[in-house]
């Protein structure tokens, strides 16, 4: 099982998603420290060096995720976390805009990378294929 930090990055405020997510993720027997909602790069990567979690979900739905993503990578492969994996998603577009912000996002060197049409399922798997 992993131990898993759960954030929704950004000025985003969909604490609803964020708390079914980990509610799911326990009951999948993981170990989960949420940080919740409207967070910044520098508290997520706080909570990174407080709790050592060797997954970090981060999650935004309105859209801010691609604005975000560059910056938190960077400082995150800045500060030597290269033992932990690191899980992105949300609204990142529909049909040719999610695929194409699928493979930026991928190429900025996140793990995995979850759209609007992956369900909850996929994101579980994802996990138990990881750890």
């Amino acid at each position: 099982m992993a131990n898993i930090l759960v954030s929704v990055i950004g000025n985003d405020v969909h604490a609803v998603a964020n708390k079914v997510i980990v509610k799911l993720l326990r009951e999948d027997g993981h170990e989960v420290w949420n940080i919740g909602v409207a967070a910044k790069p520098k508290e997520i990567i706080d909570a990174i060096i407080e709790f050592s979690p060797n997954l970090v979900l981060i999650g935004s739905l309105n859209g801010e995720i691609n604005f975000w993503a560059k910056n938190f990578k960077t400082a995150f492969d800045k500060l030597g976390f290269c033992d932990i994996k690191i899980f992105i998603g949300g609204n990142i577009g529909y049909g040719d805009l999610e695929q194409k912000n699928k493979k930026y996002l991928t190429k900025l060197g996140f793990h995995a990378v979850f759209g609007p049409r992956d369900d909850i399922e996929t994101l579980l798997a994802s996990i138990k294929m990881e750890f």
